[in-house]
């Protein structure tokens, strides 16, 4: 870990990193927020080669250390995070990055709350369409238990109690009740055929 720390003074003396500095927001209206742990830093920030996205030392360090060979860049995903340095950005740079970031979150606001009045239109609608009455003796649109004719295990079971040809075998029969819903009788019922 010390010998981490020396490699890492040695780069900033030698420009290749930034420096690690932190300052309060008070004191430099001006500074660069690192994306990964949103401290402010006036002297600028590494920038990653394959994509251009600020990050401070800490963080780059943190993602990738020294002995490490290819890290993901954090912003891209792309193979060998390598950074530069190229001193702090001028202030309208910094502003404008700042809009640009404003202006993308308060488009991505309008097109989600575009969204939501969309699916509440179409619940509105969905709610307003009066339901269909569904006729006696049959099912439900929707309903989990299906129309006799449709439901394949008392499709099954009808089958079998037709092919039945003598009265001692088990017999299953499927109807419906008053309520619409599947019933299934198996052995000698008062439903059954022939008894």
């Amino acid at each position: 870990m010390e010998r981490d720390l020396e490699d890492a003074r040695d780069k900033a003396r030698d420009f290749q990193v930034e420096a690690v500095v932190v300052v309060e927001e008070e004191d430099a209206p001006v500074a660069e927020e690192c994306p990964i742990c949103m401290l402010s830093y006036t002297v600028g920030l590494n920038l990653t080669l394959c994509c251009s996205k600020g990050v401070c030392t800490e963080c780059f360090l943190q993602i990738k250390p020294f002995n490490a060979r290819a890290a993901p860049c954090p912003f891209c995903n792309r193979a060998g995070l390598y950074v530069v340095y190229r001193g702090p950005r001028a202030a309208d740079e910094v502003r404008a990055r700042i809009a640009e970031a404003r202006t993308a979150a308060k488009a991505e606001r309008a097109a989600r709350a575009q969204e939501v009045a969309a699916d509440r239109e179409r619940f509105r609608r969905l709610s307003a369409a009066p339901a269909p009455v569904p006729s006696p003796g049959s099912t439900p649109a929707g309903s989990p238990y299906g129309s006799p004719a449709s439901n394949t295990a008392a499709a099954f079971l009808s089958s079998r109690a037709r092919s039945a040809t003598t009265s001692d075998a088990p017999t299953a029969v499927a109807s419906t009740s008053a309520s619409g819903l599947p019933v299934h009788y198996f052995g000698s019922s008062p439903l059954a055929p022939g008894s």
